[in-house]
Parts: structure tokens; sequence; C-alpha cells
């Protein structure tokens, strides 16, 4: 069986491993159980090295919380894992659309807490890798579907082909919502409707 991880088009890493053999019954399931923990496991380091921070500046353009982005990652990576073991290849839209969806659990939960002051607000961690102050600032203005959208275009460069796989939309739905959110920016800027810390 040979598996292909692609982290570019041009860039592919073949990983050749054989199944076991048939054999007892006990030690088949065993075996097999292992081949494909292993399999599992070294496409998972190829997923991580590949992904991992870009799905971190991703979430962390969503959520405007850096800890919160990390979470969100390793969730996404434990799922990956899971998924591997069963089917033997994620792709990196599967990735993206995960990790868009569990940000947009938190902020949901997060509106629902606020709704019902079950918590304080606490201050978000933003690392200057990440994100500065006046852009997450700018961000804060957008709605968090639109956030990941600019965030995903300008930041990440993704083509619009790519975000329709990720979003589940159009490429021309996608180009009308960046447009429309590029616009809210722009109005954010020139107002000066967003909040200086």
């Amino acid at each position: 069986m040979v598996l292909t991880h692609l982290r570019k088009e041009s860039d592919a890493k073949e990983l050749t491993i054989d199944p076991p053999k048939r054999g007892d019954c006990d030690t088949n399931i065993a075996e097999r159980f292992n081949w494909c923990r292993n399999i599992a496991e070294n496409e998972l380091e190829n997923l991580v090295s590949a992904y991992g921070d870009g799905l971190l500046r991703y979430c962390h353009g969503i959520l405007l919380d850096y800890y919160e982005a990390q979470d969100v990652v390793q969730n996404v990576f434990t799922a990956a894992y899971k998924a591997l073991v069963k089917y033997n290849e994620i792709q990196s839209a599967w990735l993206y659309r995960a990790s868009y969806n569990l940000c947009i659990d938190i902020l949901r939960r997060k509106k629902l807490q606020s709704f019902f002051s079950l918590t304080r607000k606490e201050e978000s961690y933003t690392e200057q890798y990440f994100i500065g102050d006046e852009v997450n600032n700018i961000l804060q203005t957008l709605p968090p579907k639109d956030r990941a959208l600019v965030y995903s275009r300008a930041v990440e460069g993704h083509s619009f082909e790519q975000l329709e796989a990720i979003y589940g939309k159009s490429a021309a739905a996608l180009r009308k919502q960046y447009s429309r959110a590029k616009k809210k920016l722009v109005e954010a800027l020139e107002g000066g409707t967003f909040h200086e810390t």
C-alpha cells in the first residue's frame, strides 16, 4: 500500500507500508491495528508539520484569542487522527472546515455565556506574531464568518476555489461575501468605528 501526502502539488512524499500478513486470528487483529495506527501517526505528523502553523493563525484570526486557537487546533488534529485510523486520508479542506466549525461553536458559546452573564470577560492574548492590536481591533468589527473569510483569503492566501471546498459555498458567493467584508473594513478604518485599546 502506498500513501501519498501532498504539502504542495510539486512536493509529494510517499510512504510505503506493507499490510501485515494473514495468519493467526489474534495476531492478525493486533498486527492490523498496529499497522493502521502507525500509518495514522505518520500521516498525522505530516499534517501537523504542513498545516499546524497555518491552522493556528487561521483560528487565531477568527477567535482573536491565542490560547483558544491552540485548543481548537489540538482538537482538530485529534479528530484528524481518529479519521486517519478509519479512512487513511485527510485533505487540507477538511482541516480548515473542521477548524472553522469549532471556532464558530466557541464564538456561539461565548455569545450565550455573555448573554446570560455567566462568565466575566477576560482579556485575550494577542501575540505580535499573529495579529497586531490595531488589526485585531479592526477585525473585531466584522462578524465571525466574514472575519474567517477575510483571514483565509488575505492572510492565508487561499484561492476562491480552495475556499469553496472549505466553506461549502460557490466561489461566486464567496467573492461577493469577501467584497462586502472588505467594504466593511474600509468603512471601519475611515470612520474609526473600531475600539482602540
